[in-house]
C-alpha cells in the first residue's frame, strides 16, 4: 500500500506496477498455502488498486492536450497535481461526469458548447 500511495503522490506507473507485482506474489503464496481469507484480500486490493489509478487525475489528465499546442501545459498540469496532492482533503477519485468534462476541457478540438441546454 505505501508503494501505491507513493505512486499516486509522485505519478509514476512503475510503482503502481511494483505494488501490483508483491500484490501478485502474495496472491500465488495465499493460494499455495491455502489461504482463503488472504488470497480474496490480495485479489481484491489488486483489483481496487488499478481502479483507483484508472479514474486518477495522473492517468485521466493527459500529457499534452489534444488538438492544438500548449507549451505550458506539461509545467501548469504538474503544478495542478502538486497542489492537488497538497491539500488537506486530496480528491483521489472522479465521478463519470467529472471524467467526461476533464477529457473535453483538454481537448482543444471541442468548443464545449455541444450539450449544453438552450
Amino acid at each position: 500500500m505505501a508503494m501505491f500511495l507513493l505512486a499516486l503522490e509522485r505519478g509514476e506507473r512503475a510503482l503502481l506496477d511494483t505494488a501490483l507485482e508483491h500484490l501478485t506474489e502474495g496472491l500465488k503464496a495465499s493460494a499455495e498455502l491455502n489461504l482463503v481469507p488472504q488470497w480474496w484480500l490480495h485479489r481484491l486490493t489488486i483489483h481496487l488498486l488499478n481502479d483507483l489509478w484508472d479514474s486518477s487525475f495522473h492517468h485521466r489528465l493527459p500529457l499534452a492536450p489534444a488538438g492544438g499546442d500548449a507549451p505550458t501545459w506539461p509545467a501548469l498540469r504538474t503544478l495542478y497535481l502538486a497542489v492537488l496532492h497538497s491539500r488537506r482533503k486530496a480528491e483521489i477519485e472522479l465521478w463519470p461526469s467529472q471524467l467526461d468534462a476533464a477529457a473535453r476541457s483538454v481537448d482543444q478540438t471541442d468548443d464545449l458548447r455541444s450539450g449544453l441546454i438552450d
